[in-house]
């Protein structure tokens, strides 16, 4: 069951009466939900989320992070999630960056996952586990040459090391092709 909230609001109205005036408080509820991610530009909101997350890792050099996204419906709930592959001094190694899942959430969003290792190609499958759409990122491991790897939603989340060898038929579309497309946070 979803849930509506709504804001009631309070009207004063200065009026006059024999050259006199005074401010009446009219009472009366007029409800209005309160924002939701299609009242907010998701862009906006987005980045506002972005730049909370990375103030609270507290990380030196934030200054440099950038990110590349891409909004996609994963859950088929109608609302366009967000994958975002950040990076910057402070989020990449030499097995790559983190890549996040979020979905809308009120006016801002809520983090589903948090990939670490990722490298784009970043790409969304037809195939889904528990609802949401598998997507498939590049990774490799210590020593080994780099892999496309699958990621499967568990029913809370996706995995936090991407491990699974992507399966043969594996179709979909690429959301993410590289990192030259990342914008600066600041």
């Amino acid at each position: 069951m979803r849930k509506t909230l709504f804001a009631s609001w309070l009207v004063c109205s200065p009026f006059r009466i024999c050259g006199v005036t005074a401010l009446a408080v009219t009472c009366f509820s007029q409800s209005a939900p309160w924002p939701t991610i299609s009242s907010v530009p998701r862009e906006e909101s987005l980045r506002t989320f972005l730049r909370e997350y990375v103030r609270q890792k507290q990380f030196p050099g934030e200054d440099d992070t950038r990110y590349a996204r891409a909004f996609v419906d994963l859950n088929a709930d109608g609302k366009d999630e967000a994958i975002v592959f950040l990076l910057g001094s402070s989020w990449c190694g030499s097995g790559g960056c983190p890549t996040l899942v979020l979905t809308p959430q009120g006016a801002s969003w809520r983090k589903v996952a948090s990939v670490l290792t990722t490298s784009p190609p970043i790409r969304v499958l037809t195939r889904r586990s528990k609802g949401w759409r598998n997507i498939t990122v590049w990774t490799h491991d210590p020593g080994a040459p780099p892999y496309e790897a699958e990621l499967q939603y568990d029913g809370k989340t996706y995995p936090l090391s991407p491990t699974i060898p992507v399966g043969k038929n594996a179709t979909g579309k690429v959301i993410i092709s590289s990192p030259k497309a990342a914008s600066f946070l600041r």
